[in-house]
């Protein structure tokens, strides 16, 4: 026996409800979610290149497009915006890189580039392989091909 034309459009209704009613469930759902992520963490800003935003003003630190930290080194970052990599500790004060008297390497410009054009990093990676690294093109890795710079 089929249902009748009233009782199938009743059902459309009943299903038009609970559509109704799960949409803005799902939507309170995903805000509470959101919510609770959101409020596990607490943002501190340690560096900065402007002085009033954070603790510790450090000038190379401009257009910064990546972090990372290794078991047993300070903090990296890509500074894009001066074609440098700063070294930091977890409090954000500047760490003297190794061998050297400043907190941060010149990254060098990506290969062909004319004389006198910074380096632009755009993103770091940490490796701890405690072997040279090999990267295309190129022989094997010195300080100069630690860093991948994309041409302007």
């Amino acid at each position: 026996m089929r249902p009748s034309k009233s009782l199938k459009v009743r059902m459309r209704q009943m299903e038009n409800k609970i559509m109704k009613i799960r949409i803005p469930a799902v939507l309170v759902v995903i805000a509470l979610t959101i919510t609770t992520a959101s409020a596990q963490y607490k943002r501190t800003d340690l560096v900065s290149n402007g002085p009033t935003v954070a603790p510790f003003t450090d000038p190379h630190l401009v257009n910064a497009w990546g972090l990372v930290a290794l078991p047993t080194s300070p903090w990296w970052t890509s500074d894009n915006g001066t074609g440098d990599s700063s070294l930091y500790n977890a409090a954000g004060q500047p760490v003297i890189a190794s061998g050297g008297t400043t907190n941060f390497v010149t990254v060098p410009p990506a290969p062909g580039s004319p004389s006198g054009t910074l380096g632009t990093p755009t993103g770091i990676v940490g490796n701890i392989s405690p072997t040279a690294t090999t990267l295309p093109s190129r022989k094997t890795a010195d300080r100069a091909d630690r860093f991948l710079s994309s041409p302007h």
